[in-house]
């Protein structure tokens, strides 16, 4: 303090002075036992804590500094974003956070959810509600007619499907009342077995999975876009 004339100024003195100097190893651990002391006293720590906000929060009501803060920040996050590099360790850290925050609390969120879901039911609200109800059957239909549509115009199904109907009248003739009286309840058996043949499953199943998820995403932009003038 002889040489300066006040603590900050003494404070930028010594840094002056021991810019470009290394600190011993001996320095190193008395400072760190030093600071681990500190951190283990719950008093020293929270008063050194509060000092340390106290310190920060004056810098930073300074609009100068507030706004150069700003900038340098904005500026390195932009940096970060662009490099491909900082993506995959931010997007991999994500990843670590949100699996140990699911495996921590898995139970109680599961838990959660089954609670929300069984008082919306009860309640008719949420997804729950004839509104949302209305609107996943009005988007699954059209989901599952323009899937339907490409499948019969893209695919052979409709040839195996005469195909297979065909060879089900001959293993399963219709054996009902002369009168047909019973003649539509084995044009519905005959169709169900149709469809859950292994041939016609074959089509559909790959088709669908490809087709469902394709119109589903139509269904959105459509539903997204802005409407007509």
């Amino acid at each position: 303090m002889g040489r300066t004339c006040s603590k900050s100024c003494s404070s930028r003195h010594m840094a002056n002075l021991r810019t470009g100097t290394k600190q011993t190893a001996e320095t190193k651990a008395k400072r760190s036992q030093s600071l681990r002391r500190t951190r283990a006293d719950p008093e020293r720590n929270a008063s050194w804590i509060a000092a340390a906000n106290a310190g920060i929060a004056k810098w930073h009501a300074d609009p100068a500094n507030a706004l150069a803060h700003a900038t340098r920040a904005s500026d390195r996050m932009r940096k970060r974003h662009a490099d491909p590099e900082w993506q995959k360790v931010r997007d991999e850290r994500s990843s670590r956070t949100m699996k140990a925050t699911w495996e921590k609390h898995r139970a109680r969120f599961i838990a959660m959810s089954a609670e929300r879901y069984v008082r919306q039911l009860e309640t008719g609200t949420g997804i729950n509600s004839p509104e949302a109800i209305g609107r996943k059957n009005a988007a699954a239909k059209w989901i599952m007619k323009k899937a339907q549509e490409a499948m019969h115009a893209e695919t052979d199904y409709d040839a195996t499907y005469a195909e297979v109907q065909a060879r089900l009248r001959r293993e399963m003739p219709y054996d009902g009342p002369q009168d047909g009286s019973e003649y539509m309840d084995y044009l519905q058996k005959l169709g169900r077995a149709v469809v859950s043949s292994a041939e016609c499953r074959e089509i559909s199943d790959t088709f669908m999975s490809k087709a469902i998820p394709h119109f589903a995403k139509q269904y959105r932009e459509r539903k997204a876009a802005p409407e007509p003038a």
